[in-house]
């Protein structure tokens, strides 16, 4: 979906900013060492979670918005993303509070080490305090506003998964048939690696 893509894309500059105000606040330069640590995957990991809920919600309820236009739909389309985004909001915020909980040792480095390491974890933990507000803010917003359910019509990854399940779910329904002889060869396949 193009404009989820959008979306989620959009928390990345947002996020950025975010760490630089505070980097200015705090007195830390933007170098190669505080700059180069901030991994655009975990930042916008959240946003990817509450997102896709939100699509797929929206591509469930699509019969409740056929047919609604104006205030009306977009009545509806709020209630489905507060839903959406409540449900998942739990999920997407402690993943993000494990990564900070991650540089807290980090942080607590003193000497040369601290010099060269804490400024990275500073601006890291900035841009990721950043997505979790975006998360909890701007995403459903942004969500409720630009995102529309998908048609009916597959589309092409719909298609390679079913392509994939058609080949996956003989071959676990065989493995779970004969399960001795898969523990027996993964055993087997183990001692044979070490």
């Amino acid at each position: 979906n193009l404009r989820a893509g959008l979306l989620i894309s959009s928390i990345i500059p947002l996020c950025l900013l975010f760490a630089i105000s505070l980097m200015n606040t705090f007195g830390i330069s933007a170098n190669l060492m505080s700059l180069g640590a901030v991994d655009f995957g975990i930042i916008i990991d959240g946003a990817i979670i509450i997102v896709e809920f939100v699509l797929f919600s929206m591509s469930g309820g699509r019969e409740l918005l056929t047919g609604l236009k104006g205030a009306e739909l977009r009545d509806v389309k709020n209630k489905m993303v507060i839903k959406s985004a409540s449900k998942m909001m739990r999920s997407a915020i402690f993943g993000q509070l494990i990564i900070l909980i991650v540089f807290i040792p980090i942080l607590v480095l003193s000497g040369v080490e601290g010099k060269m390491f804490r400024p990275m974890a500073l601006t890291f933990s900035f841009a990721l305090v950043g997505a979790m507000i975006l998360c909890l803010t701007y995403v459903p917003v942004m969500a409720a506003l630009f995102i529309k359910p998908s048609s009916k019509q597959r589309s092409l990854s719909d298609r390679l998964m079913q392509f994939l399940m058609r080949i996956y779910q003989p071959v676990i329904q065989l493995a779970l048939r004969m399960r001795y002889a898969v523990v027996g060869l993964s055993l087997i396949w183990l001692k044979a690696c070490f």
